[in-house]
């Protein structure tokens, strides 16, 4: 029998003691207190129990280290410049992941305010998730990211799926899924993940495929400097009311009426809060140069950090 050690023989002493009733002690072997034929047949069951649970070790030990090479094989492609990638080959042929097909990153992001509770609960039904996506691979980037990594066409074809999963934890979490890339470009994919789940903040929207997005990928792609330098000259006088009155007027596409109606306000009284903008900043919502700028601020300062 293989060597045990003080923390598993002791788990077997006591599961045999607790059906057994009698006194155990584990040296070399396991000794049973009592007569030998009463004590006989505990010691076989202790002997079953002993390989069961030495088995279970085994089985746990091997999806752990398993479970570690996909962690590092996901982590290095999305780092980018990968150190070995004679060893990812490797690593892709034991998952059976074809390294000459276009690949896609989708991002779970887990909303701020959950609990680590929460994120533990959704690591089963995140492999579930990806049981159907077929050739998938997945991993926990904590503190609040689930990581998905799988040919471009299943991705794809599943798409529905992850919408659909996606719905239905839409107050927990947002899918951003990345462009199709060559595999050794995974980098790439991951960041427009991101930049798919940045355009999802203010919307009702749970899940966003970097394929759709337009004026968003403009926005994702300025840096945090021109992000604050542009907010600094269009909208920092403005209040938190001000900017959500904006967006919700930006919403209504510019609508008078509609704005008015969702605010359960007088148009003349939207009209002088719009005044009251146009005053403190500069900008007229109401003039299309104007509103543009106003309107990308607005999106801006929604995806801030």
């Amino acid at each position: 029998m293989a060597d045990i050690s003080r923390k598993t023989a002791q788990q077997i002493v006591d599961t045999v003691k607790e059906i057994c009733g009698h006194n155990i002690n584990f040296i070399n072997s396991i000794g049973i207190s009592g007569s030998p034929e009463e004590v006989r047949p505990y010691a076989r069951l202790a002997e079953r129990i002993t390989r069961l649970i030495l088995r279970e070790q085994e089985l746990n030990a091997a999806w752990q280290n398993r479970n570690e090479k996909k962690n590092f094989l996901i982590q290095s492609l999305i780092n980018g410049n990968p150190a070995d990638p004679d060893y990812l080959f490797r690593l892709m042929d034991d998952f059976r992941l074809d390294p000459h097909t276009p690949k896609r990153i989708a991002v779970i992001h887990v909303l701020t305010g959950n609990s680590s509770n929460y994120i533990s609960t959704m690591e089963p039904k995140i492999r579930h998730l990806c049981a159907q996506i077929p050739g998938c691979l997945s991993c926990c980037r904590y503190p609040d990211d689930f990581i998905l990594l799988a040919d471009a066409r299943a991705m794809d074809s599943r798409l529905e799926q992850l919408r659909t999963f996606a719905g239905s934890e839409n107050e927990n979490i947002h899918i951003g899924v990345g462009r199709s890339v060559d595999i050794w470009q995974a980098d790439d994919s991951f960041s427009t993940a991101h930049m798919a789940l940045n355009s999802l903040r203010g919307t009702e929207d749970s899940l966003a495929l970097f394929d759709d997005l337009t004026l968003d990928i403009l926005l994702g792609s300025i840096s945090a400097d021109i992000r604050r330098e542009y907010l600094a000259k269009t909208i920092t006088d403005l209040t938190p009311d001000d900017l959500s009155l904006l967006d919700l007027y930006f919403s209504q596409d510019c609508s008078l009426s509609k704005t008015a109606e969702k605010l359960f306000l007088h148009k003349n009284t939207l009209q002088y809060r719009l005044n009251h903008i146009h005053q403190k900043c500069g900008l007229d919502p109401r003039a299309f140069r104007d509103a543009v700028v106003l309107y990308l601020a607005v999106q801006l300062n929604a995806g801030k950090e």
